[in-house]
């Protein structure tokens, strides 16, 4: 890192259980996203609150650009055509590419990408993910596909002791059908352009400075870039707030939520 000449980007290539379209995830700062959006599928925003320990989460606060790209069903035979455009397309956004013969083959790549995923939303965030515990027999019902439409109350999956609806409108993302893995689903929904806008532009004014004036919001003594939200005060408004501004949900402290913005996700980085 400290050799780097310039930014050091990661792109970390996966297939998923369930059937799936290619798109990418990202932990949410203004140059992740800034990467993800050359990638013509969905970006997912705010897994990273309901996954511990990662590799990009890791290698994304030691100031590394990052993006996970999911090419599609373990054995599904287009897979590894939407692994490798997103090769090609990666390798062309960081300005890697020095012949311009090869300029065919992304432009290919993302003809590719764009026409699998043309009917899905260009970038979602998570609102609820569906934890498995170890031995509990969890199974999801059969035919869900990731981005597939569901609807609030509708049955997904079950397990021992009871069966797990909707928790909203939405659509679902990376079902569990394979017998390893502790996130049996996930439900995500559309995160409109105009609030991509809105976010770049609060980060760009530091409105973080003042967001301690909510009620039920202070800053961590300890820790920069990090606020202690009590939820009996702060209602669901608080942390959507926060989303805007690049917080993201970091532990839970009895009554209270702790959330901390990434160090490199500052204005003009």
């Amino acid at each position: 890192m400290r050799q780097a000449r310039g930014s050091i980007y990661v792109v970390d290539l996966h297939t998923t259980s369930g059937e799936s379209p290619p798109f990418g995830t990202i932990g949410d700062t203004l140059r992740n996203r800034r990467f993800a959006l050359h990638f013509p599928v969905p970006v997912v925003l705010g897994l990273e609150e309901h996954l511990d320990f990662t590799m990009l989460e890791y290698l994304n606060n030691l100031g590394y650009i990052t993006m996970g790209f999911e090419g599609g069903q373990h054995d599904a035979p287009t897979s590894a055509d939407h692994i490798e455009a997103a090769a090609w397309i990666a390798l062309e956004a960081t300005d890697i590419l020095e012949r311009p013969d090869r300029l065919p083959q992304v432009e290919r790549s993302r003809l590719l990408l764009a026409k699998v995923t043309r009917r899905l939303p260009r970038v979602v965030e998570v609102r609820y993910r569906h934890a498995v515990e170890p031995g509990s027999g969890f199974r999801m019902r059969p035919g869900y596909a990731t981005f597939q439409k569901v609807t609030l109350g509708e049955p997904l999956a079950v397990d021992r002791l009871s069966e797990y609806a909707a928790t909203e409108n939405g659509r679902i993302l990376m079902p569990l059908y394979q017998p390893l893995g502790d996130d049996g689903f996930f439900i995500v929904r559309e995160f409109r352009r105009f609030w991509l806008r809105v976010s770049a532009l609060l980060r760009y004014m530091r409105a973080d400075r003042i967001v301690h004036w909510l009620p039920g919001v202070q800053r961590d003594p300890a820790e920069p870039d990090t606020y202690i939200v009590d939820e009996h005060v702060a209602r669901y408004f608080a942390i959507q707030i926060f989303h805007l501004l690049g917080y993201r949900r970091k532990r839970t402290q009895g009554t209270a939520l702790v959330v901390s913005r990434r160090p490199h996700d500052l204005p003009g980085t």
